[in-house]
């Protein structure tokens, strides 16, 4: 633990003490120091005392009456703000209760709405489903005839191939070609 590195002195207070801890002890006081400036500072900070001495004296009597004052402008301001306050809470409450009443009529109406548009959703999900069923449906049946149709190209294909071939082993008599 270090020791303080002032002393104090008979005459002049409290003192830097540079023989006894050396120079770096009192580096920041070696310039601009007076012989009278520790005293002169000791003196201020009783006059400052004083002077707070002085006024806690001077207030300590008169504060307990200032504070009631204080104390009784304040409640009357807060009474009144209060006043005004619970005035405005009646009033508001007498209108809240008919702005109550509007918005639990429009709370039904939007029910009763959000039920017709849930069924008609319901309807039209129906729809859909009948119509994709019905696209489906047709798909298949367009697969269907497109096979067919395949089916009987082929078929008549053949058939022309048979006339032709029949018609070019029977003799041409008259030179003319059923069709």
């Amino acid at each position: 633990m270090e020791s303080p590195k002032t002393i104090e002195h008979e005459i002049g207070g409290v003192k830097n003490d540079a023989l006894r801890f050396g120079l770096h002890g009192v580096k920041s006081d070696i310039v601009g120091s007076h012989p009278l400036e520790s005293e002169y500072q000791s003196t201020r900070m009783r006059q400052e005392d004083m002077k707070r001495k002085i006024l806690v004296n001077t207030y300590g009597s008169a504060f307990p009456l200032r504070m009631e004052l204080d104390r009784q402008i304040l409640s009357r301001k807060t009474m009144e703000a209060a006043k005004k306050q619970n005035r405005g809470f009646e009033d508001s409450k007498n209108g809240s209760a008919d702005e109550l009443k509007a918005v639990g009529e429009e709370i039904s109406t939007l029910k009763t709405k959000i039920k017709k548009l849930e069924s008609e959703c319901e309807t039209k999900d129906k729809e859909v489903k009948a119509a994709e069923s019905n696209s489906l449906a047709f798909k298949n049946q367009s697969a269907g005839f497109l096979l067919e149709y395949d089916h009987l190209l082929e078929e008549n294909q053949n058939l022309r191939n048979q006339l032709q071939s029949i018609d070019q082993s029977l003799p041409h008599s008259d030179g003319k070609k059923n069709m």
